[in-house]
């Protein structure tokens, strides 16, 4: 396809594929309590795996559900357990790992409800952004996203960020970590994401990582 030459000729690879079924994310969730709202969320879950494979990205990164009132957190993430099940065994005959990104916007808001989901799916992996409390969690990590942050603040510059990424990316290696630890920047008019200099901050973050991984120490660029 035409996105598969283009990440071919300029020597790049898919390192994941961010999938949302919806703009509106209770419609189509893996835990909306109508089936047919799973089932219509699982065909475009379909069509969207077939593209990662096309591309030959090794796994998709996905909410394993949203905060839906009047549903128990027991009986939330038993739905989502059942879909992500059976987008797992789809992935899988493609050899693509299904990731899910827990976030306080998902219906795993908390390490150890994502380590309740991730247990109770056979095969299911984690997409992490780093926190000292996510170490237990490090060990089910198939992709990571790096970006400056502090309290109250969802992305900042590099000089102000608090998360130890030194610690998380030692503590990685140790374990054998080979995938993808990714460096992500965004440009969004909420939560504070517009006062970065995007381009500059990756640039930082990536020489970091690189110095990390040599064993060298990193003096921030001014």
């Amino acid at each position: 396809g035409v996105i598969g030459e283009r990440l071919a000729a300029a020597g790049l690879e898919a390192a994941d594929v961010f999938f949302v079924p919806s703009f509106n994310l209770t419609d189509l969730a893996a835990n909306h309590p109508d089936p047919a709202e799973r089932d219509g969320g699982h065909e475009v879950f379909l069509d969207m795996l077939d593209f990662a494979r096309r591309i030959g990205a090794p796994g998709m990164t996905m909410n394993g559900g949203v905060p839906i009132e009047g549903q128990s957190t027991s009986d939330s993430l038993k739905l989502s357990a059942q879909e992500l099940a059976r987008r797992v065994e789809a992935a899988a005959a493609h050899d693509i790992e299904v990731r899910v990104e827990a976030s306080v916007n998902s219906n795993t808001p908390t390490p150890e409800m994502a380590l309740e989901l991730v247990d109770a799916v056979p095969g299911l992996k984690l997409t992490i952004i780093g926190e000292s409390e996510v170490h237990p969690l490090l060990e089910h990590a198939a992709h990571f996203q790096c970006r400056g942050a502090a309290p109250g603040r969802m992305q900042v510059n590099f000089q102000e960020n608090t998360i130890d990424y030194r610690d998380i990316l030692e503590r990685l290696m140790a374990r054998g970590y080979d995938a993808y630890f990714s460096i992500e920047y965004v440009w969004i008019d909420v939560w504070d994401c517009n006062r970065t200099e995007n381009t500059m901050e990756t640039i930082q973050f990536r020489d970091f990582v690189k110095a990390v991984l040599a064993g060298e120490e990193y003096a921030p660029q001014a």
